[in-house]
């Protein structure tokens, strides 16, 4: 399991709660497993939550060695989502590890946060199914509340997929018939889950037959839909996208939508969920890509290019990208009806593969002797299931029975099945293909983490690269990006850091991810120094009621990967040295507007030009001069969280809300030609992390295209981008020229008076810039997230 990764979409292989939220959780070895039928299910009342009112109150930290409701000892955060913090704790009683989640104090105060933790523990504890997860107790405790839950052994589909890679049509088969199943159960009971994707489907270990099965996570934004008998007319409206973007149905995502034409969202949402899944399963990739604007628009506007072409080596039946297809409409009436009537079309368009069971106990999947029985639509089921059209339809008769109980019992596998006059001849399934074998001598799952962890950084061995052993791991002795094979990453100690930069050894690695504070980057003849900031989850912008509706509004919750930034602003100093060691002409046009731009500062000969930040630059230059030294522009995100001291501080960069001209270099009314000061003067204006001149000085460029912001739940190291081709850039910070209150951390403006986006090419006289490293940790082990500092001044 990874280490240092704020949130989020990655599973250890041997341990993870079964209350998986939308912002995918950490993971802890060594639990027991508990299966689904060991324990009743006790259905929350309200009795149950005013006794423990009465006998227990939660904490106002939980923390490890915590008793809580003096029945939980807690062990560890195992996990973090939108709504609270999930825990392996210890069952006193009973003796027995279980997953809490926990809606901490403030959060559970929100009457409408009340209800809907209320109504998401109300839904798993009704959902009785095989595979799905067990609630055992869940109550409203003073301002918290918690959901107590079983703790299993599993691995996510996310884990089994390989981009590019195909998978087996027999595991294809064995993974949605248990999915169907108890979508199948849940839509029968009005249940719509609407956050499928293969983070949230688990292939698990029964402990005491070690055969796997599926079992399908996080109902927790599930909502149940009224008039269970009528389920095609009822609708459900929602302020907000509830679901991951990738994998969620057009109506899922039509916020903009006027309500009155809008599609209800009920359980053919699923269907399209499952179709992307099946589309990724089929051909190893997304049917859409891209940003999540972009996934949202391609959802409701795009047609899916068809399977076959994608993955052409896959040798896809016509009649099951038909299948997938269908459940890619936008239209749900064009959907299969029901999840029963998905993997029935599905095995019958197979029709020569049968499904399969997988073994814990030997080294591969093993083959059944017989079909997977198909499934029977649920009662409530809106519509009945039928098969492609490869033979003549009839009304059901009996004869569906016999052939299904065969298949049940075990009957040879060349069984035929005639099922309403269609044909189906199963035969063994064909074996999985082999696991990939290492690379170049690097472990397998070290080839994985590279390639998944880091979301849209995609990392691969360097080819030829030796291996260095990290507890019991094989690790390469460097990286490359996928996207850009010249960016090389080289490893020191524990963590990859871009070519031509290393660790500082002059101060300490200490903290809770234990890399170096620190790192260098020697490719100009002055180092250039980079502070560490440690990956975490932070509310990005201000929902202050003088700023709502601004541009800072609303706030909303990202999570970023451990990054370096530089300590301070890039200097006119390291721009002359660049201009110099790049071999380029000082005549070139990216440097005639800077080199005008310096000779008109009118600095006094006793100052050193070299330590004043370089300005008038454009962007475009900027990023290039970024790639060159093996760095990025900031994203938005990641300047705001090192401006933040990682979220510690809010309103501005030092401690308290009040700002003070002398505080830092804004505002100037000084009689001179250049107003900027050489970078790190102003003392105060530094962060916890030793990172300088955030506030004034030189306002900054950043990566992201510039959007107005949306509460679209928890992102992952986001960057906005953009298909325009000349779209408007971020710029951050405050300087010389800004007031007061263009010096807070949050600020940022879409009006025209005072650039805070710009054009590629533009340039300005009190912007200027500073870059970032983006790192790779080599290690697999889960850590508890780092929390943010708590003493003043930089962290040394």
């Amino acid at each position: 399991m990874e280490r240092g990764r704020p949130n989020n979409e990655s599973e250890d292989n041997k341990t993870v709660p079964i209350f998986a939220s939308s912002e995918s959780p950490s993971s802890s070895p060594g639990a027991e497993v508990r299966p689904s039928n060991s324990t009743q299910v006790q259905s929350p009342v309200p009795e149950r939550t005013s006794e423990a009112a009465h006998r227990a109150d939660f904490p106002s930290a939980v923390e490890p060695g915590a008793i809580l409701l003096g029945k939980y000892r807690v062990i560890q955060k195992i996990g973090e989502g939108g709504m609270g913090s999930v825990w392996l704790v210890q069952h006193l009683g009973l003796d027995e590890h279980r997953a809490l989640k926990v809606i901490s104090e403030g959060i559970a105060g929100d009457s409408h946060v009340r209800a809907r933790f209320d109504q998401e523990a109300r839904i798993l504890a009704k959902l009785k199914h095989a595979n799905a997860v067990t609630v055992h107790d869940t109550g409203i405790v003073g301002d918290s509340a918690y959901i107590e839950m079983e703790y299993i052994d599993g691995v996510s589909l996310r884990r089994h997929l390989k981009r590019g890679q195909p998978s087996n049509p027999s595991f294809i088969l064995w993974l949605m018939r248990g999915i169907c199943d108890v979508l199948g159960a849940a839509h029968n009971r009005g249940i719509v889950h609407r956050d499928l994707k293969p983070e949230n489907i688990m292939v698990v270990a029964d402990p005491e037959t070690g055969r796997q099965t599926v079992k399908v996570l996080d109902f927790g934004i599930a909502k149940i839909i009224h008039n269970v008998g009528d389920a095609s007319s009822s609708t459900m409206h929602t302020v907000g996208v509830l679901g991951t973007p990738a994998y969620s149905s057009p109506e899922q995502n039509g916020v903009e939508m006027d309500a009155s034409s809008r599609s209800p969202v009920d359980h053919r949402s699923d269907i399209y969920s499952l179709g992307v899944m099946l589309y990724e399963l089929l051909t190893g990739e997304l049917p859409f890509k891209g940003d999540w604007t972009q996934l949202l628009y391609q959802h409701a506007r795009a047609v899916p290019k068809p399977p076959s072409l994608v993955a052409p080596q896959a040798q896809i039946p016509p009649a099951v990208e038909n299948l997938v297809l269908r459940c890619l409409e936008k239209t749900p009436d064009q959907r299969p009806g029901s999840a029963a009537e998905l993997y029935n079309a599905l095995r019958a368009a197979y029709g020569d593969v049968a499904g399969e069971d997988l073994d814990a106990t030997t080294s591969g999947p093993q083959s059944r002797k017989s079909a997977l029985p198909l499934l029977t639509p649920h009662p409530n089921a809106t519509l009945q299931p039928t098969l492609p059209d490869v033979g003549r339809r009839a009304r059901p008769t009996r004869r569906v029975v016999i052939p299904l109980a065969l298949a049940a019992i075990g009957l040879p596998a060349a069984l035929l099945i005639w099922l309403n006059g269609v044909k189906v001849t199963v035969s063994p399934p064909p074996p999985l293909p082999p696991a990939p074998p290492p690379v170049a001598g690097v472990s397998p799952e070290v080839v994985e983490y590279l390639a998944q962890h880091y979301g849209r950084r995609v990392y691969k061995p360097d080819p030829g690269a030796g291996t260095v052993e990290i507890e019991e791991m094989r690790w390469p002795a460097s990286i490359v990006r996928e996207d850009d094979e010249h960016r090389k990453l080289r490893l020191h100690d524990r963590i990859y850091l871009p070519e031509g930069s290393e660790p500082e050894t002059s101060e300490d690695t200490k903290g809770a991810l234990r890399l170096p504070r620190l790192v260098v980057d020697k490719i100009l003849r002055k180092p250039v120094r980079f502070r560490l900031i440690e990956g975490g989850t932070f509310e990005m912008g201000d929902d202050s009621p003088e700023l709502k509706g601004g541009a800072e509004s609303p706030s909303h919750k990202v999570s970023l990967y451990t990054y370096y930034i530089q300590e301070k602003e890039t200097t006119i100093g390291e721009i002359d040295d660049y201009i110099a060691s790049s071999g380029r002409s000082p005549k070139s046009p990216e440097f005639v507007d800077y080199l005008q731009a310096k000779s008109d500062l009118g600095i006094p000969v006793e100052e050193n030009l070299g330590d004043y930040p370089a300005v008038s630059l454009s962007r475009k230059f900027c990023e290039s001069y970024a790639h060159d030294l093996g760095g990025e522009l900031p994203t938005e995100a990641q300047w705001e969280f090192a401006a933040r001291s990682r979220g510690a501080r809010k309103r501005f960069v030092w401690e308290g809300d009040e700002i003070h001209q002398e505080d830092a270099n804004i505002l100037s009314t000084e009689a001179r030609t250049i107003k900027t000061r050489p970078v790190g003067r102003y003392l105060k204006d530094q962060t916890m992390q030793g990172v300088y001149d955030l506030a004034g000085n030189a306002r900054e460029w950043c990566r992201d295209v510039w959007k107005h912001y949306i509460n679209k739940g928890l992102v992952p190291d986001p960057v906005a981008t953009s298909a325009d081709t000349d779209p408007d850039y971020v710029i951050r910070g405050g300087s010389y020229e800004t007031s007061t209150e263009m010096a807070r951390t949050t600020y940022r403006s879409s009006t025209p008076d005072f650039e805070y986006k710009a054009k590629n090419n533009d340039a300005f006289p009190d912007v200027g810039f500073r870059l970032v490293l983006e790192v790779v940790i080599a290690d697999l082990k889960p850590v508890p997230s780092p929390e943010p500092p708590t003493k003043k001044g930089p962290v040394k």
